[in-house]
C-alpha cells in the first residue's frame, strides 16, 4: 500500500529536493531501474522525501516516464527540475544533467546557510541595542525633558521627537519584532526549492550584494553543460537550445533560446544571432558566435560551464567571507548614530547650557 503524503503537492525543501537528485543520479549510474530503486527509497526514508520516492517509483511502475512522473506531482517538485530531467533524458544523459544540477544546488544551499550564520550576529546585536534604546525612550528620555524644561533650556529637535515616541509606544514598539518575524517566515520561504532560479528570489534576496550575480553564473553554467550534453548526443541544436534555457527556468534564457531556434530553423547564421541577443550570458554569446562546426560547439560549451562555475564558487566563497564584516559594521554604525542622537548630544547640551551662567 502507498505512502501517503500528509500534505500531498507541498513544495519540498532544497535538502530534500538534493537528496531526491542525488538518490536518482545513483540509480541511474548503477543502472538499477528507477521504479524499484525509488521505491526501496521510499520504505527506507521517512518523511516527505519518502512519500515522495515512494509516489515516483508507483508511477514508474505503471508504465510512466520519469519527467511525467515528477509532473504529476505538481508543486512538489520545482518545474525547473523537470525541465533539468526532460533534457538529461533528451541527451541521454541524464546522470551528467542530474550531478550539474546537484553542484549548483549545494552552492545555493551553502550560500544560504552562510547568510543565516552572518545574519545571526548582527541580529543578537540590534536587538541588545533595540532593548536598550526601549529602555532610554521610556525611563530615561522623560528625564532628559524634565530637566531641560526645569532650567527653562531650549528644548532639541530630538527631544521633541523621543516625547512622542514615549507617549505613543504602540506605534513603533512592535516593529522591530513585526521585521523579525518578516525576516524569519522570509528565511523558511527561502528554504524551498522553488526559489533556487534567479526569478524566484525573494526581495531580501536580491538586496544581498553579489548574490545575484553568483545564482546567474551558475545558472549559465547549467545552461552551457545541459546544451553542451544534449549536442554531444545528436540533439539537433535548435531543440536543444530550447530544453537547456527550460531548465534554468529563466525568462531571459528563454527568450533569447526561443529567437535563435526560430533563427536556425530559417538557416541563419548562429553568430548572427548569437551577437544580436542581448540576454545571452557574454561568454556563452562568444562561444556559440564563434563555434563553427557542431563538433567544436560541445567542447566550448563545457569549457564555458566550467568557467562560470568557477566564478561563481569563488563569488560565494567571498560572500561567506565578508557579509559577517559588512552586516556587523552596519548594525554598528546605526546603533553608534542612535546613540549620539539620543544620549551623547543632550548631555552635551546639558553640560554646555548649564556652564554658560558660571562663564558670565
Amino acid at each position: 500500500m502507498s505512502k501517503m503524503d500528509p500534505r500531498p503537492g507541498a513544495a519540498i525543501g532544497i535538502d530534500r529536493l538534493i537528496a531526491l537528485n542525488d538518490e536518482i543520479a545513483a540509480l541511474v549510474h548503477a543502472g538499477v531501474p528507477l521504479d524499484r530503486g525509488l521505491t526501496a527509497v521510499g520504505r527506507d526514508t521517512r518523511g516527505r522525501l519518502g512519500h515522495l520516492a515512494t509516489r515516483l517509483g508507483e508511477r514508474l511502475e505503471r508504465g510512466e516516464s520519469l519527467d511525467a512522473s515528477l509532473e504529476a506531482e505538481g508543486k512538489a517538485v520545482p518545474s525547473f527540475y523537470r525541465s533539468v530531467v526532460a533534457a538529461g533524458v533528451r541527451s541521454g544523459r541524464l546522470a551528467s544533467a542530474l550531478e550539474g544540477l546537484a553542484t549548483y544546488a549545494r552552492k545555493f544551499a551553502e550560500t544560504r546557510r552562510a547568510i543565516g550564520l552572518a545574519l545571526i550576529y548582527p541580529i543578537i546585536v540590534a536587538m541588545l541595542a533595540y532593548v536598550l534604546f526601549l529602555l532610554f525612550v521610556m525611563l530615561l528620555a522623560p528625564r532628559f525633558s524634565s530637566v531641560f524644561a526645569t532650567f527653562r533650556f531650549e528644548r532639541l529637535g530630538s527631544m521633541t521627537l523621543f516625547d512622542w515616541l514615549h507617549d505613543h509606544p504602540v506605534y513603533w514598539v512592535p516593529v522591530v519584532p513585526a521585521l523579525l518575524l518578516l525576516l524569519l517566515a522570509w528565511w523558511v520561504q527561502s528554504g524551498h526549492a522553488a526559489v533556487l532560479r534567479p526569478r524566484r528570489l525573494g526581495g531580501v534576496f536580491r538586496l544581498v550584494p553579489g548574490l545575484g550575480t553568483i545564482l546567474m553564473q551558475a545558472q549559465a553554467a547549467d545552461f552551457a553543460d545541459l546544451l553542451s550534453l544534449m549536442v554531444d548526443n545528436g540533439v539537433s541544436l535548435d531543440e536543444a537550445i530550447v530544453l537547456a534555457a527550460d531548465a534554468t527556468d529563466s525568462p531571459a534564457l528563454r527568450s533569447s533560446a526561443v529567437h535563435l531556434a526560430e533563427g536556425i530553423r530559417r538557416g541563419d547564421s548562429l553568430a548572427a544571432l548569437s551577437k544580436e541577443s542581448r540576454s545571452l550570458p557574454p561568454m556563452l554569446a562568444w562561444v556559440l558566435s564563434t563555434s563553427t562546426t557542431v563538433g567544436s560547439l560541445a567542447p566550448a560549451l563545457k569549457h564555458a560551464a566550467e568557467t562560470y562555475r568557477q566564478r561563481a564558487g569563488r563569488g560565494a566563497e567571498m560572500l561567506k567571507t565578508t557579509l559577517p564584516a559588512v552586516l556587523l559594521c552596519v548594525v554598528g554604525a546605526v546603533s553608534a548614530i542612535v546613540f549620539i542622537v539620543a544620549v551623547l548630544h543632550p548631555v552635551l547640551r546639558l553640560w554646555y547650557d548649564l556652564a554658560i551662567p558660571i562663564n558670565d
